[in-house]
């Protein structure tokens, strides 16, 4: 019997490993329902790239990845994307998996940035430009009748540019056609990954105001009619008082 790969098993290449006799692993950047993504170094050229390898778990994966590559290449005009470069096929375990090369993005997994923290949380004020760059990423792709789809802390590359967060998306997923529910969605996941970094559920109730008013007890109902889209999200983060005498730096 042919062994499937699932989320249990995961590949785990080790640096110096090989992909498809072409790329030379460097480090592992993170990894999800699909696939894992690592830094590689195009041989013969030492250029950097990024290459998701996918698990083999589904007859359609090729056809999958074509569509996928397909969707990279139409927001390819969304800043916090990643551009895609080319698809190929590797060997894995006696397996042929498919793999997708893009630009390596510089920058930290949100996540890792928030565990690197003593209390492994943010301050209510950095989660909350962390947040609004979130939303300002969704907007564009939004306006492209496109979602991302599984957005969580480590599918979030953040990087610092001054007093401000540049942030990168990987890992969009397909969830059939682009509609105002999958949009909605997308809010609702940024606004739960704004709700982890600052301690999730265990430390919601001494959020301030300001946080409460935003993840709204994560109630899908009160997100979709607060915020039904990203440019509402941005609107409220960009006006809102504060009731907190003095946010947290």
């Amino acid at each position: 019997m042919t062994r499937v790969f699932s989320s249990k098993n995961r590949f785990d290449f080790e640096p110096g490993k090989v992909i498809g006799a072409k790329y030379t692993v460097e480090s592992k950047l993170g990894g999800g329902t699909e696939g894992e993504v690592y830094r590689v170094v195009e041989r013969g050229t030492d250029i950097h790239r990024a290459i998701k390898v996918f698990y083999p778990k589904r007859a359609s994966t090729e056809k999958e990845l074509r569509a996928h590559a397909r969707r990279l290449h139409q927001l390819r005009h969304c800043p916090a994307i990643v551009q895609y470069i080319h698809s190929t096929k590797a060997v894995v375990k006696g397996q042929t998996v498919m793999c997708l090369v893009s630009e390596l993005v510089e920058g930290e997994p949100l996540d890792r940035m928030r565990r690197r923290r003593v209390d492994r949380r943010l301050p209510l004020f950095e989660a909350m430009h962390v947040l609004h760059a979130l939303a300002v990423a969704l907007e564009p792709i939004h306006k492209a009748r496109a979602y991302h789809g599984d957005i969580h802390a480590e599918n979030v590359l953040v990087r610092r540019c001054g007093i401000d967060f540049n942030v990168r998306l990987l890992d969009l997923w397909d969830w059939g056609r682009w509609s105002k529910v999958q949009v909605a969605e997308d809010v609702r996941q940024a606004i739960m990954v704004f709700h982890e970094m600052l301690g999730g559920t265990r430390e919601y109730a001494s959020f301030p105001v300001e946080a409460k008013t935003i993840c709204k007890g994560l109630r899908k109902d009160l997100l979709k009619k607060a915020f039904p889209d990203a440019r509402a999200l941005r609107d409220h983060l960009e006006t809102f008082e504060w009731v907190t005498d003095a946010p947290e730096a």
